[in-house]
């Protein structure tokens, strides 16, 4: 069961797809992130005659379970969501075959029940305005419709924020790619097909590496007619992974 005292916080941006001046979008501060053993440590914490051994192979031998049923195209219930796949791309005449060139199958993540109530219990505290307005809310990979998980590469991806439009005069702006064993991959312009206040959308290189990727927005788009100074780069809280 949720614990009570559980708690997030919003802050306040603006929403420049609207009329009225003074609307505003709001996003959850991201509070860091937990791996399996940090799970794990928690319920060894509140207490389980279960040592961390036995709770990851249980674990483990539940997630297997789950995955082979998900690939026998059963919607799966585990942890805090429904897993099930879909399959993408068009098919020509009755008699049309698999082609993996345009065809694939992707994975879908419902938000359990238990999920959805247990959030109506949580506390939110309104901020008020960012100190900083510019914002990466969201990374839509289109050929799978995942949100803020992955690129697919020769795919679209639609980035969705406040203020995230890619503008200045610095050799620093940009949109860019991000890991360590490869350093910052930048978009080439011609890549990039909307490049709006609210949302930019580009092309992920075909060539893209299939490891896990930063992304980040560098600007100096401020939507008050006059340009930042020195250029701010603005990154999504998540890792994007390219399969």
């Amino acid at each position: 069961m949720p614990e009570s005292k559980n708690k997030v916080y919003v802050e306040l941006y603006d929403a420049p797809l609207t009329k009225r001046e003074d609307d505003r979008i709001g996003r959850v501060l991201n509070n860091g992130s937990a791996t399996v053993d940090d799970l794990i440590a928690d319920a060894i914490e509140r207490g389980t005659d279960l040592n961390p051994v036995t709770l990851r192979a249980a674990y483990n031998l539940l997630k297997s379970a789950a995955l082979n049923r998900a690939l026998r195209a059963q919607r799966v219930e585990f942890g805090l969501g429904i897993t099930y796949i879909e399959s993408t791309g068009s098919f020509i005449g009755d008699a049309a075959k698999w082609d993996p060139a345009k065809n694939r199958l992707v994975a879908k993540l419902l938000p359990s029940k238990e999920l959805r109530e247990a959030l109506k219990s949580v506390e939110v505290v309104v901020l008020g305005m960012a100190k900083i307005p510019n914002m990466i809310n969201s990374v839509e990979d289109v050929v799978t419709g995942q949100v803020n998980i992955c690129l697919t590469p020769g795919g679209m991806a639609h980035i969705h924020g406040s203020k995230i439009k890619i503008a200045g005069t610095s050799s620093e702006t940009g949109l860019k790619l991000s890991n360590p064993a490869t350093g910052d991959i930048r978009i080439p312009d011609t890549a990039i097909g909307i490049n709006d206040p609210a949302r930019v959308s580009f092309v992920v290189p075909a060539d893209l590496p299939a490891i896990e990727y930063t992304l980040s927005i560098v600007t100096q788009y401020t939507g008050g007619g006059r340009e930042l100074v020195q250029p701010r780069t603005v990154t999504l809280d998540y890792p994007l992974q390219v399969e």
